[in-house]
């Protein structure tokens, strides 16, 4: 397990930590990928600017996607779809 801190609204470190990855992995790629980026604003949204709502979506929404399909590429496959359904229960 090595944690590592980015920031995902910028897609080069995240190309570059995808290639780190597979370098350091020999190919095997990644057992999981956990996206735990998050921010918030507050107050009424009338009130609030377009550039202020970007933020979170760029972070909550944006953020995941570009690291799960850098990380697809590396992702190791599991052993079948029956190991992917027991975490989900």
């Amino acid at each position: 397990l090595e944690p590592v801190t980015l920031d995902v609204r910028d897609r080069e470190p995240i190309e570059e930590l995808s290639a780190k990855v597979g370098e350091r992995s020999g190919g095997r790629g990644l057992q999981a990928l956990v996206n735990n980026a998050g921010v918030g604003v507050g107050g009424p949204i009338e009130f609030l600017s377009e550039e202020r709502l970007s933020l979170p979506i760029e972070v909550n929404l944006l953020g995941p996607l570009r690291m799960t399909q850098a990380g697809s590429n590396p992702v190791a496959p599991t052993r079948d779809y029956e190991d992917l359904r027991r975490y989900g229960s």
